[in-house]
């Protein structure tokens, strides 16, 4: 029979297979509150070394406008169509900020990495969607979700096993 954790493990440290979780996965739900009226949007990103998650949104969307209002945020990132056994998943909570100009460029270049379709879109002329796109993106920001608390979650370690990570100041 599948164990049951009646408390979640609490580390320190994030093990390398939450950041290989986190790595080898592309997209979030974030999900964001402001005047009580809550808000979720699913979103392709990137990480760096500290855990940080990059995504680019146009600062007009309900998302970004409720989260400069509340920069504290969550997020999951999960794997699709699971059998109950073998659900695996993060939950995050955290701050969203708006990318300093500054960064922009290593974000950028990080994104590209991830996503090669984003610098073929900003580099090539191409039909008038993949141009109203492009024109999209270079009109939208960079944002990032700094983390300060992870859980993971694997019912393929027994059902409801969950490890939870505080995450300092990076």
């Amino acid at each position: 029979m599948d164990q049951v954790l009646a408390r979640p493990l609490t580390l320190k440290i994030v093990p390398d297979k939450i950041r290989q979780y986190i790595t080898t996965h592309t997209t979030l739900s974030l999900a964001t509150v402001s005047a009580r009226q809550p808000w979720a949007t699913s979103l392709f990103y990137v990480s760096d070394n500290h855990l940080r998650l990059y995504f680019i949104s146009d600062p007009s969307t309900r998302h970004i406008r409720q989260a400069m209002d509340n920069h504290n945020v969550a997020a999951t990132i999960t794997e699709h169509e699971q059998a109950w056994q073998e659900i695996q998943g993060l939950q995050i909570s955290g701050r969203l900020e708006q990318v300093q100009t500054a960064d922009r460029a290593a974000i950028e270049k990080l994104y590209g990495e991830k996503f090669p379709f984003i610098n073929a879109l900003s580099k090539a002329a191409g039909d008038d969607m993949e141009n109203r796109v492009r024109e999209r993106l270079q009109a939208s920001e960079f944002y990032v979700l700094k983390p300060s608390f992870i859980r993971f979650i694997d019912n393929s370690q027994g059902f409801g096993f969950k490890e939870e990570f505080e995450i300092g100041d990076n």
